[in-house]
């Protein structure tokens, strides 16, 4: 949960291994997809162990995790979904 700050605002707190892009798909029925997105440049950057952690405990739990490392890949993946 984010921090309140003196004098108002908030500081976001961040979770080792917490993914770049978080997203709920809406359904016409029931509740909505929950979508979890860690973004790496294409041939570039892999995934922390503690981003590895994170998103294994969150598929397990039903959320849809995805490594981008495109946008098509992101759009083919997430099609059965809309």
């Amino acid at each position: 949960a984010p921090v309140p700050l003196p004098g108002g605002g908030f500081r976001p707190v961040r979770k080792k291994g917490l993914p770049d892009l978080i997203a709920y798909i809406p359904r016409k029925r029931g509740f909505a997809v929950p979508v979890m997105i860690e973004v790496k440049r294409p041939g570039g950057n892999k995934l922390s162990p503690a981003q590895e952690t994170f998103l294994a405990d969150a598929d397990n739990a039903g959320v849809v995790c995805l490594v981008a490392k495109s946008l098509e890949f992101v759009q083919e993946t997430l099609k059965s979904y809309l």
